[in-house]
C-alpha cells in the first residue's frame, strides 16, 4: 500500500516526459550538424585582436569618453581590414554555401529547443523554462547575427581564394566577427551616449569594452520577461489580425504591383516554394538548395498553380542579396566604408530580407533563411510598416490606413486588459478636455 500511495502522489503531478508533434517549418535535414565557435576559437580571435591593438598603437590602460571612442573606432577599422585579409584566402561561393547551411542548422536547433520549452507547462522540469528560454534566445540571436554578417561580407567582398573553408576556419571567423560586434556595440554606445562605456586594454593588449554594472542586470531582466511571453503566451491578450487578410490582401496586392512590379501574394508564394523546395521540385532534401530561374518557375507552378510566373524574374531580383548593394544606404550616392550594420531601415540589402545568393548558374538559398524572410515580409500588414524605407507611395497609402485599424484595435485590447484590474478604465481620454 505504501508503494501504491507513492505512485498516487506522483500521478497527481505533471508527467516528466511527454510526446508531441509539430509541423515542419522548412525542408531541412533534422540531424545536420551545427558548427559554432568554442572557447579555443574565441581565445584565438582575442589573441589576434590583441596583436592588432598593439600594432596600431593602442597601449595598456583604461580609456573613457572621447579618448575611448577614438580608440574603439581605430580598432574597429583595423579589425574590419584584418577580416578582409582573413576571408581573402577562401572562395566566396563555397564559403557562403557553408555559412548558409550552418546558419540554417543553427536556426533548426533553436526551433527545436524553443518548441520543447514551449511545451514545458505540460511537464515537470528541473530547470526554470523561462530562464532557459532567455539563454537560448540570446545565444541564438548573437550567433545568427555573426553568421549573417559573414554571409553579407563574403557576398560583398567576393574573394577568390583557394583555401578550404573548413569547420575550424568557419568557427574562428564567426568568433572574430563576434568580437567585432562587441567593438561595434561599444563604439555605438559612446557615439550616441546611450550609456557611459569605455575601453580597457590589459597588459596582454586584450581589449575589453566597459559597461555600467547595472546594465547587465537590466538586460537579463528584459530578456527574462521576453522569454516568459514566449514560453507562456497570454493568448487572450494577443491582438488578432485586424482586419482579416481577406479584407486587405487585394488592396495590398494592387499597391505592391504598382510600386514593385509584382504582387504580394506571388512574392510570398515564391518564398514558400523555396522553403519547401523538395516538395515542389521533386528533388532530395538538403541543408541548402540551388536552382535556375526556369526550375524555380516550374516548382512555383506545382506549389501554386494560379501563380503568375511572368513576375518571377522581378521577384527573384527583389529577393537577391547583391554585392554592389550591401555597402549602399538608401538616399546615399556613395558606398559606406564598411557594412553599415548600425543602419536598419535605410539598408535594403540585408540577408534577413534578401535570402537569395546569385551565382553563375542560378540562385542559392537556405530553407530556414527563406522562411525567416517570409516572416519578415508577412509581418508588413501586421505591423503596418515596410522593413525598409522604400519609395513606395501606393503601399505606404495602404499601410497608413491599415495602421489606423491596428491602433483602434490596440485601444480596445488595452481597455479590455485594464478593465480586469479597475472599473475606471476608459479609452480615448484627453486629459485637457476633462474637468
Amino acid at each position: 500500500s505504501m508503494v501504491y500511495g507513492g505512485l498516487d502522489r506522483f500521478a497527481a503531478g505533471l508527467p516528466r516526459f511527454s510526446f508531441f508533434a509539430s509541423e515542419r517549418q522548412a525542408s531541412f535535414p533534422e540531424a545536420w550538424p551545427v558548427v559554432v565557435p568554442q572557447a579555443k576559437h574565441f581565445k584565438a580571435a582575442r589573441k589576434r585582436i590583441a596583436s592588432l591593438a598593439k600594432a596600431i598603437g593602442i597601449g595598456e590602460g583604461k580609456y573613457e569618453l572621447e579618448e575611448g571612442k577614438e580608440k574603439l573606432r581605430s580598432l574597429q577599422r583595423a579589425m574590419s581590414r584584418d577580416l578582409d585579409d582573413i576571408l581573402s584566402r577562401f572562395n566566396w561561393v563555397r564559403a557562403v554555401k557553408a555559412l548558409i547551411e550552418d546558419v540554417d542548422s543553427l536556426t533548426n536547433e533553436y526551433e527545436r529547443k524553443k518548441l520543447t520549452l514551449e511545451q514545458s507547462s505540460r511537464r515537470e522540469m528541473d530547470i526554470d523554462p523561462n530562464k532557459k528560454m532567455a539563454e537560448v534566445e540570446e545565444k541564438h540571436l548573437q550567433m545568427h547575427k555573426n553568421f549573417r554578417y559573414l554571409i553579407e561580407k563574403f557576398v560583398q567582398y567576393r574573394p577568390e581564394g583557394i583555401d578550404e573553408f573548413s569547420d575550424e576556419e568557419m568557427a574562428f571567423a564567426v568568433a572574430y566577427v563576434d568580437w567585432l560586434h562587441v567593438i561595434y556595440s561599444g563604439n555605438d554606445g559612446l557615439h550616441y551616449g546611450v550609456h557611459p562605456v569605455g575601453l580597457k586594454i590589459n597588459q596582454e593588449f586584450v581589449p575589453e569594452v566597459l559597461y555600467p554594472d547595472e546594465l547587465k542586470a537590466h538586460h537579463e531582466e528584459f530578456a527574462l520577461e521576453q522569454a516568459k511571453r514566449m514560453v507562456n503566451p497570454a493568448s487572450e491578450d494577443r491582438l488578432e489580425r485586424v482586419p482579416s487578410p481577406d479584407d486587405w490582401v487585394d488592396s495590398l496586392d494592387a499597391g505592391w504591383m504598382a510600386d514593385f512590379g509584382f504582387s504580394f501574394k506571388n512574392q510570398m508564394a515564391v518564398l514558400e516554394t523555396l522553403t519547401f523546395w523538395p516538395q515542389f521540385s521533386q528533388g532530395e532534401e538538403g541543408a541548402s538548395y540551388h536552382a535556375g530561374e526556369s526550375e524555380i518557375g516550374q516548382a512555383l507552378l506545382r506549389a501554386k498553380p494560379d501563380a503568375d510566373v511572368s513576375q518571377l524574374p522581378v521577384i527573384l531580383d527583389f529577393l537577391t542579396l547583391k554585392h554592389d548593394g550591401i555597402l549602399r544606404l538608401l538616399d546615399k550616392d556613395n558606398d559606406e566604408a564598411e557594412i553599415p550594420i548600425w543602419e536598419h531601415k535605410k539598408r535594403p540589402h540585408r540577408y534577413t530580407i534578401r535570402p537569395l545568393i546569385q551565382t553563375g548558374t542560378g540562385f542559392m538559398w537556405g530553407p530556414f533563411s527563406t522562411r525567416r524572410a517570409a516572416k519578415v515580409w508577412a509581418g508588413v500588414p501586421a505591423t503596418g510598416y515596410l522593413p525598409v524605407d522604400y519609395q513606395a507611395a501606393s503601399v505606404a497609402a495602404f499601410l497608413e490606413k491599415h495602421r489606423g485599424d491596428i491602433e483602434s484595435a490596440l485601444e480596445e485590447k488595452c481597455k479590455s486588459i485594464t478593465s480586469r484590474h479597475t472599473q475606471y478604465a476608459e479609452k480615448n481620454v484627453f486629459l485637457h478636455n476633462r474637468d
